[in-house]
């Protein structure tokens, strides 16, 4: 109780003006503080609910606390997830995404570093917002905070924080618990690893798959994991091709020479990536596998790029990918579940996302294989596109029309 109204005055006493601190460490003036002080405020990065300014309210209440107590973790916790919160979402004012560095946010985590080290919770919130000063990630960081936190910490951030070890790390021994816990707390809703499993069977053996968004290869990494599934597969995210330590990992997998570039050459992240998927065929003579949202790879060569239904293929070399789309439609993909009933309930955007993805997928090969002379193979997708709006025809041609606008 006398720590509930001593936080209760610090609060009340930043209300009063500008919550200051060195190195223009300024917060939103509330008129009002309406504080939490339990783990209720410990939520993921990219599921704020609330509205910014609330945030900066909390970020200048928890300031006094670690300005009055520099050893209290959880006002540190709270202060950081704070700060992001307020920053992520107040957009307009600044760009937190291309200037990460230089934001409050990053000031409140040099100042945890200096008051809390080698502590969970700076090894949490270090391994969530990782400074460019502090040279490559600490992978010792993210093991502490996903070893000690697991079975205690949101499941949005142990899902940063798992992607994120099997990044730097794929061999370490936690990985198998932390992918076990993703599954057992149903991170990925049904349609979202219904998606991922499609993908996968749409792959020949050994393949190699390049991708950008979560939804499209964070599943199939849990069911490698977990379940051993198309363990054949190697899988590369965009967001990792950046680092030394995977670029390694797969030179090693691949059994191909590590892809470096001139350390003089500026470089934006699609040019990188483009790089490193053509150096990757060129040493493997192997076709590379890539999600639809080509827009991300617009360096490559798109007379290179074949479409085989739900995935692209990049290969120099012609070959009749619209028998192979043929195939994967009718004898491969498991489709099915796109003309029934949602038995669970799913409100993700993502599992939206996917299910358009599909949609505008099977459109588009239909007209194809109508354009190439199947006239039964487009007759039965359109007959599916058919079943699918009935079931849900406004939301299934709002999706369509959403894609339409965007490719």
């Amino acid at each position: 109780m006398k720590r509930f109204f001593i936080i209760t005055i610090l609060c009340l006493s930043c209300a009063m003006g500008f919550a200051q601190w060195e190195d223009a460490m300024d917060f939103y003036d509330a008129d009002t503080v309406n504080i939490e002080i339990d783990n209720d405020y410990f939520m993921p990065l990219h599921k704020a609910k609330r509205k910014y300014n609330w945030y900066a309210e909390q970020a200048c209440a928890w300031q006094r606390v670690v300005e009055a107590d520099p050893k209290n973790e959880n006002a540190w916790r709270n202060f950081f997830f704070a700060s992001y919160h307020y920053e992520a979402n107040n957009w307009h004012d600044f760009d937190f995404i291309n200037h990460k560095d230089s934001s409050q946010t990053a000031v409140v985590m040099r100042k945890m570093k200096a008051a809390i080290p080698n502590t969970y919770i700076f090894n949490l919130c270090a391994s969530l917002f990782w400074l460019k000063e502090w040279g490559e990630i600490d992978k010792n960081v993210v093991i502490n905070a996903l070893d000690y936190g697991m079975y205690s910490i949101h499941v949005e951030v142990l899902r940063s924080l798992t992607y994120k070890l099997w990044e730097i790390d794929h061999d370490n021994e936690l990985l198998s618990r932390a992918f076990r816990e993703l599954y057992e707390r149903r991170y990925f809703p049904e349609r979202i690893m219904a998606y991922g499993w499609n993908l996968m069977l749409g792959m020949k053996d050994s393949a190699v798959y390049v991708a950008n968004t979560s939804r499209d290869y964070e599943q199939m990494i849990l069911m490698q994991e977990v379940f051993n599934a198309r363990k054949d597969i190697t899988i590369i995210p965009c967001s990792a091709i950046k680092s030394k330590a995977f670029r390694d990992y797969i030179s090693k997998r691949l059994n191909i020479k590590p892809f470096v570039t001139d350390p003089n050459e500026v470089l934006t992240d699609e040019q990188r990536n483009t790089l490193f998927i053509r150096d990757l065929y060129g040493q493997r003579n192997q076709p590379v596998y890539l999600p639809m949202n080509i827009g991300y790879y617009s360096y490559l060569d798109r007379d290179s790029i074949y479409n085989e239904g739900l995935l692209l293929k990049y290969s120099t070399k012609r070959y009749d990918n619209i028998s192979v789309a043929r195939h994967n439609f009718k004898d491969v993909y498991e489709l099915e579940y796109l003309t029934q009933p949602d038995y669970v309930y799913d409100n993700w955007q993502e599992s939206d996302y996917v299910d358009r993805n599909i949609i505008f997928c099977v459109t588009k090969m239909a007209d194809k294989f109508a354009q190439f002379g199947y006239k039964d193979d487009a007759k039965r997708l359109e007959n599916f596109i058919g079943k699918v709006f009935r079931r849900d025809e406004m939301r299934a041609v709002s999706r369509l029309q959403y894609h339409q606008r965007w490719w």
